[in-house]
């Protein structure tokens, strides 16, 4: 289960149980210059199981178009023991 840590997170779950974090209408709100964080916690299943966890970032140079902005992405299995 995913929980947010601060309001510039938010969770979502689609219809087949997955959960997704997303930055929420507050992390985009105009703030001074520089990096950025976001954090939320992660309770693991109890059982033995195989998590795949995927991410996402865009890093943009915020002037409202695609050119010079790049998505980044990754990928990592998690294979949970008891």
């Amino acid at each position: 289960m995913l929980t947010p840590d601060h309001e510039r997170v938010e969770i979502v779950t689609d219809a087949a149980g997955i959960q997704f974090a997303q930055h929420s209408s507050a992390a985009t709100a105009d703030t001074a210059a520089g990096a950025f964080q976001w954090a939320l916690t992660w309770d693991p299943p109890r059982c033995p199981a195989a998590i795949a966890v995927h991410a996402a970032a865009n890093a943009s140079n915020d002037d409202d178009s695609e050119l010079g902005d790049h998505i980044y992405t990754a990928s990592l299995q998690v294979h949970l023991e008891e």
